[in-house]
């Protein structure tokens, strides 16, 4: 997992003195002793609060995120905004800044399309519970189940760069590896959709490459989180969804499980938890 930075100093609440954090930008510059200087501003309406720290080390906007946590029920459940930089070499921190706006509860980053909503319920699968015994449910409803599901997975084929592989046990989504250094990956599957979010950005000095590829997937049969997986080489990255019964369905992301040696940065959503998770007062 990269190594990522969330200063205490620039963490704060989302309503703050100036009311509900409507954006957040980072700006972050080296410092002659090899370090960063980072600024957090959020603004409400025409209002903006600052806040600034400096790291001992050097960090890039490539693949930062603006996200929102809760504190337990026992603090009284205040929502905090925390930015999550990456560590790199000196070599890739180049000045600059990023505005994240608040869409929901989440924070996108200007330029990202960000990961794909989920449907609003999962299908029905009318056909799958039609089967039975006898010609009706045991041949012709599984013959015409069959159609339905080639035609579903042939539409949605057509929009999504990406190679699909579908077997007896599982979904494979196979996309080519973003060249940039830095790496996200969000997968998960919610009501009954494979939702992917792979994100890869390098800074320059003429703005940010980036690398995005974001797909929903809804799939004519049932999928599980359990059992899926993410897993990246050289050339590619491979989301898989193992295929269920009605009954064993389960939400929920799908675990990074292993990264080509020699790169970096692949993340994913559970490293969310990753740098400091500290309460830090409202910016003044």
């Amino acid at each position: 997992m990269p190594a990522t930075v969330s200063p205490d100093a620039l963490t704060c609440r989302l309503t703050t003195a100036i009311g509900e954090t409507e954006s957040v930008t980072l700006r972050v510059e080296a410092t002659e002793d090899g370090g960063t200087e980072v600024t957090r501003v959020v603004r409400s309406g025409d209002d903006e609060l600052a806040a600034s720290t400096r790291l001992s080390h050097p960090v890039t906007l490539a693949c930062s995120r603006v996200v929102v946590t809760r504190l337990s029920e026992a603090t009284g459940g205040i929502r905090l905004v925390r930015p999550v930089l990456r560590r790199c070499d000196s070599e890739d921190a180049i000045d600059g800044e990023a505005t994240f706006h608040r869409v929901g509860d989440d924070f996108l980053r200007e330029g990202r399309h960000g990961p794909p909503d989920a449907p609003e319920s999962p299908p029905s699968y009318t056909w799958q519970r039609l089967r039975g015994e006898g010609v009706v449910a045991g041949t012709l409803v599984p013959a015409i189940g069959g159609l339905v599901e080639r035609f579903s997975l042939w539409r949605q084929r057509a929009g999504v760069d990406a190679t699909l592989t579908v077997t007896d046990d599982a979904l494979e989504l196979t996309f080519d590896r973003p060249a940039q250094p830095e790496h996200h990956y969000d997968c998960r599957v919610e009501n009954g959709a494979v939702c992917v979010w792979l994100l890869g950005e390098r800074e320059t000095a003429d703005g940010t490459d980036r690398t995005e590829h974001a797909v929903r997937f809804v799939l004519p049969f049932p999928v599980t989180a359990t059992g899926g997986a993410v897993v990246s080489d050289e050339e590619s990255v491979v989301v898989t969804a193992a295929r269920c019964s009605r009954g064993e369905q389960r939400d929920g992301s799908l675990d990074v499980e292993s990264v080509a040696e020699g790169s970096r940065v692949v993340d994913g959503v559970a490293a969310d938890g990753a740098g400091t998770d500290g309460a830090a007062a409202d910016p003044a």
